[in-house]
């Protein structure tokens, strides 16, 4: 009887390392998977970001190739500074 007594307890030492092993190994994987959902959410909002970049740059391109075409740039001046081309004239009415 005491011969099994040392087969017995190093058997229950045995269970206990690999429940610790396990364990450790479990919380790793664990971490893991966090820091990598993390970084799926992290990279979803920094595409969004170069996605919105990207079409505020196309944008501005489109804006510059309109400012070089002196009929875009005569329409501006007119809209928003209401200026007169050489052949037109403004009429003002007063109310009485």
């Amino acid at each position: 009887m005491a011969s099994t007594r040392p087969g017995k307890l190093f058997r229950i030492i045995f269970y206990i390392l690999v429940a610790i092993v396990i364990s450790v190994i479990g919380k790793n994987i664990y971490t893991k998977q966090m820091q990598i959902r993390h970084l799926k959410k992290e990279s979803a909002a920094l595409d969004k970001k170069i996605s919105n970049i990207k079409d505020r740059i196309r944008s501005i391109k489109r804006d510059i190739s309109m400012a070089k075409d002196p009929n875009y740039i005569k329409h501006k001046a007119k809209d928003e500074y209401l200026m007169l081309d050489k052949d037109e004239s403004v009429i003002i009415f007063h109310d009485n």
